[in-house]
């Protein structure tokens, strides 16, 4: 890990991590809490790093440090929860039998239902365990990355780590990160990935306009497809907020065209119309949605890929008076919905417009 002043979380992701680390490395760039006592208490190697606005730097300080065959690395408001710490025990084993990978790729849970906080809603794969004889580096000087070539690479959904921050953490990260990579943009960056986490940065702080205009920018330079599709999605967000309605439809449009195996696009397009009560243009886009299987790269809108298309389908359904169709769909919903008292009351209301009624059990 690296970390500062993290004496919040630390202990606890420390303790889930010992049971499926064998060490425990932590580079500190400058707590002024308990952060460096409480990691000493449990047991970590603690190396101080001065600081230099480069998480990857310090990323490659922490691994530089690290001496067992294989690297787990994790950000100190993470969490492993007691079945994701057996899927990596599970791995551990695998993984000492295997000399044809260098990386394995593990989900990563950053958002999560309000009604239910144990289902995940916004999830994406990272580049979690790596070997460390392959000399793997970090590059990026906020959200940092590897890159591992995909035949030496692996998936692993067995295991996966959450991102848990205490609710006052974010302003406080989210401020640095849009510093570090405003001063790497005046230095003259404009590589894709800077322009990506950039644009993505002045989005959460609501600078709209600039963060349409860093993302243009960056559409005109990428290849990457799936974080293309993200920046379109994004910069819709962006034209609704500045209200330029046409522009936000034109975004959503690209991002099919960009990758149409995605759903997210779909399921916005989808709530476009439906907002405007536009039931009949909202269904092809919805239903296109609920036939897409949830990939594996990039960013993930898990709810895109659950009950969100299906709820929404079967509300358009039922206001055309499709009762049959939106009971149907409304079923398919329930599989995966956390909002499961409102889907029973809508079956009522269907089978009340359908005149029927469950015969009562002798």
């Amino acid at each position: 890990m690296i970390v500062k002043d993290e004496e919040a979380t630390l202990g606890a992701v420390l303790d889930e991590a010992a049971t499926i680390c064998d060490e425990l490395v932590i580079v500190d760039t400058g707590s002024t809490d308990l952060t460096v006592d409480i990691a000493k208490k449990h047991g970590a190697r603690v190396i101080e790093f001065r600081w230099i606005d480069d998480f990857a730097a310090a990323r490659n300080v922490s691994f530089d440090a690290c001496l067992g065959d294989w690297i787990l690395w994790l950000d100190a408001d993470d969490r492993i929860p007691p079945d994701a710490q057996a899927g990596f025990a599970h791995l551990k084993v695998l993984l000492a039998d295997r000399s044809d990978i260098d990386g394995v790729m593990i989900p990563y849970h950053r958002a999560f239902s309000q009604v239910d906080p144990s289902i995940c809603t916004f999830s994406f794969d990272r580049e979690r365990v790596l070997r460390r004889r392959a000399g793997l580096r970090w590059f990026g000087r906020v959200h940092e990355v590897i890159s591992n070539p995909a035949e030496r690479s692996m998936r692993w959904p067995d295991a996966w780590v959450e991102h848990r921050p205490p609710p006052e953490s974010w302003e406080r990260k989210v401020d640095r990160n849009l510093r570090i990579l405003e001063n790497a943009f005046a230095e003259g960056d404009r590589s894709p990935r800077t322009l990506f986490y950039l644009g993505n940065e002045l989005r959460d702080h609501r600078r709209w306009g600039e963060a349409l205009g860093i993302y243009r920018e960056y559409v005109e330079c990428s290849d990457v497809m799936w974080e293309k599709h993200a920046a379109l999605l994004s910069m819709a967000q962006c034209a609704e907020a500045l209200e330029l309605v046409s522009e936000k439809v034109q975004y959503l449009f690209a991002a099919v065209s960009t990758d149409p195996t995605r759903a997210e696009a779909f399921v916005r397009l989808g709530r476009h119309f439906y907002d405007r009560q536009e039931w009949s243009r909202a269904i092809p886009f919805l239903t296109a949605a609920t036939s897409l299987q949830r990939p594996t790269e990039g960013f993930v809108d898990d709810g895109a890929y659950e009950a969100a298309p299906w709820d929404f389908l079967a509300i358009c359904l039922s206001h055309l008076d499709r009762y049959e169709e939106a009971l149907e769909v409304t079923l398919k919903a329930l599989l995966t919905s956390d909002d499961r008292q409102r889907l029973m009351d809508n079956l009522g209301f269907y089978l009340d417009q359908l005149k029927v009624r469950p015969s009562r059990a002798n």
